[in-house]
């Protein structure tokens, strides 16, 4: 039988590579929207994006 410790130390990495993808698609899609309200006729929350 694996060592509890083992398992548990799984299930905690696979939990935070979880949350850092997300974190990683929320700015990456912050990102894109913000540049898509940039170009001449907008898009999703187009004018809420900074102008470059």
């Amino acid at each position: 039988m694996p060592d509890v410790a083992f398992i548990v130390l799984t299930i905690v990495v696979f939990a935070v590579l979880a949350l850092a993808v997300r974190g990683v698609e929320r700015l990456v899609g912050q990102a894109l929207k913000s540049e898509r309200a940039d170009l001449p006729g907008g898009g999703p929350g187009a004018g809420d994006g900074v102008a470059r």
